[in-house]
């Protein structure tokens, strides 16, 4: 269910909030979503990404990283 969400926020660029933070501390010096918010852009010509991190059992480990698909630019197939 996490890749799918990862790829959905991937495909309308939006970051989705984190579940089940209800009451989340305000001296951490991290950039917590609390509500959807817009993915932040992309210079020109570098892909959007996404990373789904998983934790099985036994210890392994998994961190998955989607891009979307960027068709070559003319300039750089002149080159």
């Amino acid at each position: 269910m996490e890749t799918v969400a990862a790829i959905m926020a991937l495909i309308d660029r939006t970051a989705p909030p984190t579940i089940n933070l209800d009451d989340p501390d305000d001296d951490l010096a991290i950039d917590l979503a609390t509500k959807p918010r817009p993915l932040a852009p992309r210079a020109a010509g570098q892909p959007m990404a996404v990373i789904n991190d998983a934790f099985g059992f036994g210890g392994h480990n998994v961190a998955l990283v989607f891009t979307e698909y960027l068709p070559p630019s003319s300039t750089a197939a002149e080159a």
